[in-house]
């Protein structure tokens, strides 16, 4: 065997090389971009449990809430609360809405369509701040209300 052709041998060794170095690569990169939707999918999941949890531990927003189901009239301290708690839980649906394939936002469309329909401080909210999301959003939202 002469040297030239040990050259290409070793040439195609090393090119082969490479190319499995970049197939690895791309599993590599894969794996880890799951990971991160799946840590960010925890995340979501955890701000939108947070803010439900807000009701079970927070009397006074329980108070508000109760109070606008049953469209009584909310003073401007219990109208900016409200307001604030409306804005969390809007984010959090947002945030869902695109994080989540569409046939995974059941559970959201069915929770955001039950509030629209049972809080007059939600529609508020909602007919003030809708212009801040993605009009894909908005045309979601209204699809249902």
């Amino acid at each position: 065997m002469n040297l030239d052709s040990l050259n290409k041998w070793l040439m195609l060794a090393a090119n082969v090389g490479v190319i499995a170095g970049i197939f690895f690569l791309v599993v590599e990169v894969n794996q880890n971009n799951e990971l991160m939707l799946a840590e960010t999918r925890m995340a979501a999941t955890g701000f939108a449990t947070d803010i439900y949890g807000d009701i079970a531990v927070n009397n006074e927003i329980a108070e508000i809430l109760l109070k606008d189901r049953q469209h009584e009239e909310l003073s401007e301290v219990e109208s900016i609360r409200a307001y604030g708690f409306w804005m969390r839980a809007m984010s959090a649906w947002y945030m869902a809405f695109n994080l989540y394939p569409e046939d995974e936002l059941f559970q959201t469309q069915t929770s955001m369509k039950e509030n629209l329909d049972t809080y007059p401080s939600l529609v508020t909210a909602w007919e003030a701040r809708k212009n801040r999301f993605s009009g894909k959003f908005i045309t979601w939202v209204e699809s249902f209300r």
